[in-house]
């Protein structure tokens, strides 16, 4: 897991404070207003490495590397911020720290510092509704240290490589508008926190079985549900 730690208060500008996380794929590059957004940076991982890449547009221009706000769903380029954020690698080995045992370090399960909840209506449903959002109630009396927002598989979707289980990351979302663009929002407030669509048709995503993306049918997202994950 590849995260963007906040080392120094930033909450005049994205709102975050030491030791604030923001997942590597919540985090966007404006390459250029013709092009839509793409991703900021990439992970590659190999048997003895995990290699963080930036492009060429946030190397040369930190204020095209945006983040979500802490407080709100708008986005925001880090800029001068930028020497108040490190890159943040976890790996786990096979039994190497369980929930079980609470021996995860930061990310353990132990009652009153974990939050997982999966909602109650299909992505279709969602995407359909009036406001496009979900709200979930955490309930640990501050804004979440680090989430993760999901999409769950609930029936095989055997078009696309899926069974019931399997989960993908909600940056795996896109809509098509002449460009690929980010359609998934999160804002966190110390109750909640709540999810927006900013579109409702035209959603592509990558299959589980080849580098293809398609465009999600309502049946497919019928059998989708979004799920959250969140730690204090």
């Amino acid at each position: 897991m590849v995260t963007l730690r906040c080392t120094a208060d930033d909450s005049s500008n994205t709102g975050y404070v030491e030791g604030d996380e923001i997942l590597l794929s919540g985090t966007h590059c404006n390459k250029d207003s013709s092009q839509g957004e793409i991703p900021a940076a990439s992970v590659i991982v190999d048997s003895t490495n995990v290699v963080v890449q930036v492009t060429d547009e946030v190397l040369s221009n930190a204020s095209k590397f945006l983040v979500y706000k802490k407080s709100d769903a708008t986005q925001v380029g880090i800029g001068s911020s930028a020497s108040k954020f490190v890159f943040r690698i976890r790996v786990w080995a096979t039994g190497a720290g369980s929930s079980a045992s609470n021996n995860a370090g930061p990310l353990t399960s132990e009652a009153g510092y974990y939050f997982t909840e999966t909602g109650s209506q299909s992505l279709q449903t969602l995407i359909s509704t009036g406001n496009k959002s979900q709200t979930f109630v955490h309930g640990f009396n501050a804004a979440p240290r680090l989430f993760r927002p999901v999409i769950v598989v609930t029936e095989e979707i055997s078009d696309l490589g899926y069974v019931a289980g399997d989960e993908f990351d909600t940056a795996n979302l896109t809509q098509y508008n002449d460009v690929y663009e980010p359609i998934f929002d999160t804002s966190l407030t110390s109750t909640s926190i709540k999810t927006y669509f900013r579109g409702t048709t035209g959603l592509v995503m990558g299959t589980n079985t080849g580098r293809t993306r398609a465009v999600l049918t309502a049946d497919q997202m019928s059998k989708m549900k979004l799920k959250v994950y969140a730690w204090k």
